[in-house]
């Protein structure tokens, strides 16, 4: 059966109201259910350690010592969008925040 897709369009031009207001009813319902339905959250604990050296000489025979981040700097990766993104696009489960 052949469909005349002008129809269809024309339909959905008269009456795009109705598609945004379902729309945005049903996004709030559908995060709310999708919130409750996940059951798995995970919480982690950073501990902060002095960071050992890679290597035991560097080449004019000083031991390498990695540059000691500030507790504010740590926090600010911690919450960068950067690492959000990146964990998404590695990680096989959801991330939030």
């Amino acid at each position: 059966m052949p469909v005349d897709r002008w129809r269809i369009v024309a339909a959905l031009k008269r009456r795009w109201y109705w598609i945004l207001l379902a729309a945005c009813l049903a996004a709030p319902l559908g995060f709310l259910a999708g919130t409750y339905k996940v059951a798995y959250k995970i919480k982690l604990t950073f501990i902060m350690r002095e960071a050992s050296p890679a290597f035991a000489a560097g080449l004019v025979g000083e031991s390498y010592r990695p540059q000691q981040l500030t507790l504010q700097t740590l926090v600010n990766l911690i919450r960068s969008p950067e690492l959000f993104r990146f964990i998404r696009e590695v990680s096989p489960f959801e991330a939030s925040g």
